[in-house]
């Protein structure tokens, strides 16, 4: 609140130092991402098995570099299940 002695700075260190927050993911937290990121590869793999397979290739390099061209980390474990069958 405006007024009270010291909030003011208060509230602007908290804003300047907002980076040096420490989070940590609860086990359920952990689960829930597991089993959302294994909803996620089955409901892709069924979109990619639409995909003819003389496309897959090209399919996959356009979505490494979408996910490179977004700054995203490489995951390339999914790759080799959709390219080149």
């Amino acid at each position: 609140m405006a007024g009270r002695p010291g909030h003011d700075d208060q509230v602007v260190d908290a804003v300047l130092h907002a980076s040096r927050a420490l989070v940590a993911v609860s086990a359920r937290g952990r689960s829930l991402v597991r089993s959302v990121t294994n909803l996620r590869r089955r409901e892709i793999t069924g979109i990619v098995g639409r995909v003819p397979r003389s496309q897959r290739d090209a399919m996959v390099a356009a979505l490494h570099a979408f996910g490179e061209a977004a700054g995203e980390r490489p995951d390339t474990s999914w790759a080799p299940e959709w390219a080149g069958e």
